[in-house]
């Protein structure tokens, strides 16, 4: 004879539940959840709330929250507090344009970084290039420039010199990386010769950091 299946079980043990049990109810929804019932669990937290509407067991297995005197559900407690869900997340909606606005900014560097790889190099392309990254909002092409500082060797020779043209402040911590860690002599010196440019009151410290962090590393 064949043992009865979950559903089977289910089924009898439903007909022998006592009425009005909201505990009773919720314990058969919790067998259902490891036998992998889970549309009949759901049925059986929500017989338990009909009776009891304040068991927690059964609110939070059906994803209820406290929200002070009251139970709400995951999605309106979140969106009391001004949250949004964002990829599977739930974040204020000003975190969410941050992250937004970051993205923006990576996949715009991203591009820009290929335009710098064409523009170190030689011939037309590299001129083309070079008008393209002339064209760019300063901001997004300092970015995009420090990025460069982690590309090929003629990238970082070329975002070095550009950074020093342009005295780019933040580009101070990444270039004294480049100077210390530099593959080659040329790279470490057009890194060297980029933060003299700059000329910031940060850079003893900036390069003292990265001297420090090699020596013990």
């Amino acid at each position: 004879e064949l043992a009865p299946t979950p559903e089977e079980q289910y089924a009898t043990k439903k007909g022998t539940l006592p009425p009005g049990n909201a505990e009773a109810r919720f314990g058969l929804g919790k067998w259902c959840l490891m036998k992998g019932l889970s549309r009949q669990a759901r049925e059986e937290f929500r017989a338990a709330l009909a009776i009891d509407p304040d068991h927690a067991g059964a609110r939070e297995a059906l994803n209820y929250v406290r929200d002070g005197q009251e139970w709400v559900t995951q999605e309106e407690f979140h969106r009391r507090r001004g949250e949004v869900l964002f990829e599977g997340n739930w974040i204020t909606a000003a975190r969410k344009q941050e992250l937004l606005a970051a993205r923006r900014q990576k996949e715009k560097s991203s591009e820009l970084r290929r335009v710098i790889e064409q523009a170190a190099g030689t011939g037309r392309s590299a001129a083309q290039a070079q008008d393209t990254l002339a064209a760019a909002k300063p901001e997004d092409l300092e970015l995009a420039l420090i990025d460069a500082l982690g590309g090929s060797t003629k990238a970082k020779l070329y975002a070095a010199a550009e950074l020093g043209k342009r005295r780019t402040l933040r580009a101070v911590k990444p270039l004294a990386k480049l100077v210390v860690t530099g593959a080659s002599k040329d790279v470490r010196q057009a890194a060297l010769d980029a933060l003299a440019a700059v000329k910031s009151a940060d850079t003893c410290l900036a390069l003292y950091e990265y001297l420090y962090h090699e020596r013990i590393a």
